[in-house]
């Protein structure tokens, strides 16, 4: 690897995150090789933390998109594309002629920690304006070229790509300034984008959001697992992270299965935030969670079903598939 690719990579695997409570003043760096979970119990902060990596002071704040929890699922009917760069913006910004400065007051309402994220308009938007401006320029250099030239793939068709194989029983049909669903069968009728279920739309918007993030950019996700079933949970966020390998993507989460099915990565368990400051630790490579955590998380949540072996066995595996109401913990 030649060093300006060594640093590129080094670079878009680094996290600064404000240090723990002893130090809060400097920014400590974090260094992974694939995806950055936060787990912990709610009220420890996991917001908050997103926050403060994406706010204008911190080091990478210009190359973040986060993804709130709380966020609006209301697909419009239709669309109009416009400028990419404006549509663009307005998804980044909350105003389509603004930039990084703009974020605070308009995509998060001068509070970004518990605003609702409305976007869905400005995610489709953005995807019917990059489809179109594709299109537009496939025309012009079939035209100069004067034969058939390979289309390329707008973002759309690489978010219909993976939203089909994360539900294999349904699919997308895309035409001019509107996105439908429809079943498999080839004379099943197509019902509106904002008549799919929370599940299905939810699965269009985190795709969407990921394909639009900046390039070599860092994905904060707020609660991945909300509004989506476990069976396909693992598959989706393995096939987005498998379409963007130069972001880095971070998640805040409370459920330690899904920590555990983000493999190759670094995590951060997060104990407590008083306000001000965060008390949180790295996990060393192939460890468990502390056990005050789990506590923390699972004395609120979930029955708990003693496991022998670790969480990467075959019976592991086994009882998830069986038992999916239930937390794993080794016996």
């Amino acid at each position: 690897m030649s060093d300006d690719a060594e640093k590129q990579y080094e670079q878009r695997f680094t996290l600064e995150l404000p240090r723990p409570r002893t130090n809060p003043v400097e920014w400590l760096t974090v260094k992974s090789d694939g995806p950055i979970v936060v787990v912990g119990a709610n009220g420890s902060g996991k917001t908050r933390l997103g926050w403060k990596i994406e706010e204008s002071g911190s080091p990478q704040s210009d190359r973040t998109h986060r993804i709130a929890a709380q966020r609006a699922l209301q697909m419009p009917e239709l669309c109009r594309p416009t400028s990419i760069d404006e549509a663009v913006a307005g998804l980044r910004y909350g105003y389509q002629k603004g930039n990084i400065s703009h974020k605070h007051g308009h995509r998060w309402g001068s509070h970004p920690a518990t605003h609702l994220l409305n976007d869905y308009e400005a995610l489709m938007t953005s995807l019917l304006s990059d489809e179109w401006a594709i299109s537009t320029k496939y025309r012009k250099d079939a035209r100069i070229c004067g034969g058939v030239i390979q289309s390329p793939d707008a973002k759309l068709d690489v978010l219909e790509r993976i939203w089909e194989k994360t539900l294999p029983y349904r699919r997308l049909v895309i035409s001019s300034g509107k996105v439908e669903a429809a079943a498999l069968q080839d004379d099943a009728t197509p019902y509106a984008g904002n008549e799919m279920s929370d599940g299905e739309r939810v699965i269009f918007y985190l795709i969407g959001q990921a394909l639009l993030a900046p390039r070599d950019g860092i994905l904060i996700i707020d609660e991945p697992e909300i509004h989506i079933h476990k069976a396909v949970l693992t598959r989706l966020w393995d096939n987005i992270e498998a379409e963007r390998p130069d972001c880095l993507f971070v998640y805040l989460t409370h459920d330690p299965d899904f920590a555990a099915s983000r493999r190759g990565g670094k995590k951060i368990c997060l104990r407590d935030y008083d306000g001000q400051t965060w008390d949180w630790v790295e996990v060393r490579s192939g460890g468990e969670l502390p056990e005050d955590v789990l506590l923390q998380i699972l004395g609120s949540r979930k029955p708990i079903l003693f496991v022998e072996g670790d969480k990467n066995s075959v019976d592991f595996e086994v009882y998830r598939q069986v038992y999916a109401n239930y937390t794993y913990q080794k016996s």
